[in-house]
């Protein structure tokens, strides 16, 4: 997993929720090391000595390290996906890392318990094994709910304009509390039969309270920021998170050359745009922390884009204008002036890709005349779209 390359939005708690998915990695590690301490403690035979020191403790000294080296993974590989210049003090996702030890010590507490249970190779073997399909399969499966349960949908959380959905943080919590509450008994009384009635009570109280916290979350576990965006300049006034203020300079400027370049299309541009899917009265700016110059343009492509028409929702519709939205979006992109490299990315569709170019190297009168007619293609449901250059001569 090629964690240094990933992207993210330059936004401590995008970061975070994709360093979730070492989870993978760590869980099945933990508990496979705490089922060998387990399985150690059993043919040990520590019950049987005098007790100097309680079983609990005697748990504790093993798996407190256990857990503490997974964290302590997890935590090196957010390292790796820090904002460049995010602040490690009063930025540093607590949440996250919160959750991520809450997770860990259940896996460590539930690989410990079959250790003490069952044979070294099997309990390894399960320990391992379950704790990697607990983390890692959840996000294949339905309903949504079922990857919060184990963190298994912070990876897709979160755009800088939201933060991770407080049920997605109280679920996993939950879950692990049960877990680790369970296992305290198991390991303090052990395998009596009230204590061990008790701690299944717990396992499924816990589980059931987790289920209840993240029944209504979707599969992308986010919710609304609740912070307040600074907004600035004229024609366009231009609102942008904190993460994205050290670049407010070079973004009103770049915006005001992208305005006057797109003038002679005599569009109506918004008076202002913010980086926000909730701020009432500015039009949505999808710019992400890094706000580079190439995301600058193709943020300002996005948000100048008409929203599909009414008929595009009806049962059965066809929407043909669908298919200019993209070579659209690439050709406002370098209009605004945008590097060709970031205005038609190379994960665009090949054939897309040609038409861009392809129409931006026509007279600037035909690129007009195709621009219109796609524009009014995107805004209804029968005008046909034009996804050749004009001078071909065919539409």
């Amino acid at each position: 997993m090629d964690l240094a390359g990933a992207p993210t939005e330059h936004y401590w708690v995008s970061s975070a929720g994709l360093a979730t998915l070492l989870l993978n990695f760590a869980a099945p590690a933990c508990a496979a090391a705490a089922a060998w301490e387990g399985y150690r403690a059993q043919i040990g035979g520590i019950r049987d000595q005098v007790p100097v020191r309680v079983p609990l403790r005697v748990a504790a000294a093993a798996l407190l390290p256990i857990a503490g080296a997974g964290l302590a993974g997890m935590v090196s590989g957010l390292a790796l996906l820090a904002p460049p210049d995010g602040d490690w003090f009063s930025g540093l996702p607590w949440t996250f890392i919160g959750v991520w030890a809450a997770l860990l010590a259940a896996y460590t507490c539930a690989g410990y318990v079959l250790g003490r249970t069952l044979p070294a190779s099997l309990s390894l073997a399960l320990a391992a094994g379950t704790a990697w399909v607990a983390s890692a399969y959840p996000p294949a499966m339905r309903p949504d709910w079922l990857r919060h349960l184990t963190a298994g949908g912070y990876h897709t959380c979160c755009g800088i304009d939201a933060t991770v959905d407080t049920r997605a943080v109280i679920g996993p919590l939950l879950l692990s509390l049960g877990v680790v509450a369970a296992t305290g008994i198991v390991v303090h009384f052990g395998r009596r039969l009230i204590p061990a009635l008790a701690a299944i009570v717990l396992a499924v109280a816990g589980t059931g309270a987790a289920v209840t916290a993240v029944r209504g979350v979707g599969a992308i576990p986010e919710t609304a920021r609740n912070e307040t965006l600074q907004c600035a300049g004229v024609a366009p006034e231009v609102c942008l998170w904190p993460e994205q203020e050290p670049r407010r300079a070079r973004i009103e400027r770049q915006l005001q050359n992208g305005y006057r370049a797109l003038e002679p299309l005599n569009m109506e541009l918004p008076e202002s745009l913010g980086a926000s899917r909730q701020m009432a009265g500015v039009t949505y700016f999808p710019l992400n922390g890094a706000a580079g110059p190439d995301d600058v343009g193709q943020a300002l492509a996005e948000a100048i884009l008409p929203q599909p028409p009414a008929c595009a929702g009806e049962p059965n519709a066809e929407y043909p204008g669908v298919l200019a939205r993209l070579p659209v979006e690439g050709w406002l992109s370098l209009t605004a002036g945008t590097d060709p490299g970031g205005a038609v990315p190379q994960s665009w569709p090949p054939a897309v890709r040609q038409l861009v170019f392809a129409v931006r190297e026509m007279p600037l009168a035909d690129q007009r005349d195709w621009f219109t007619r796609n524009w009014a293609s995107m805004q209804d449901c029968d005008t046909p779209p034009l996804l050749m250059a004009a001078a071909s001569g065919q539409g």
